[in-house]
């Protein structure tokens, strides 16, 4: 049903039209969370190239492409390009989004568990910190995202042997 959906608005806009790779995106980002990642992969790519193509290189647009591919590519293990994506994604979002806007704050943590991953525990560090204060100030400091945040600082704490930070972060959560 999704495929000719997607037919449909190919034949109807173009293959190069933003429109389609609106749907390119919801289709890769369906594909990712039910696991299909390579189908995910193709979706994505094709939608970057047409946002890369045809819109400015720092709309919102592209970087909620970019952004889902950057997971994408965390899932996948392909955590060079992970950061390379998240690090382009946090680009635009300094300039089309607010700092505390739930997006920016969903690449932050993307980002650090990149690093996590990366095994680049200061790094993660830093920006789970950021990402810390600005839930915060979004959200409040009872906030479940709070929570999950301080739980990701003490696995990286814990992670980079600094165990009675890990438990003040596990305390805190």
């Amino acid at each position: 049903l999704l495929e000719t959906v997607l037919q449909t608005r190919e034949r109807s806009l173009g293959s190069d039209d933003v429109l389609l790779a609106e749907t390119l995106t919801s289709l890769g980002e369906l594909a990712r969370d039910r696991g299909e990642l390579d189908a995910a992969d193709a979706y994505l790519s094709r939608a970057r190239a047409i946002r890369e193509a045809k819109l400015s290189p720092v709309s919102a647009e592209l970087g909620t492409t970019l952004s889902m591919l950057a997971t994408l590519r965390y899932r996948q293990e392909r955590l060079a390009e992970a950061d390379t994506l998240y690090q382009r994604v946090l680009a635009i979002d300094a300039v089309a989004r607010d700092p505390l806007d739930p997006r920016t704050l969903r690449d932050l943590r993307g980002l650090a568990a990149v690093y996590g991953r990366q095994k680049r525990l200061k790094d993660a560090d830093s920006l789970w910190r950021l990402v810390l204060e600005r839930q915060r100030r979004a959200l409040g400091p009872q906030h479940p995202d709070v929570g999950r945040t301080l739980s990701n600082l003490g696995a990286n704490a814990y992670m980079d042997n600094r165990f009675d930070d890990a438990a003040r972060y596990y305390g805190e959560a």
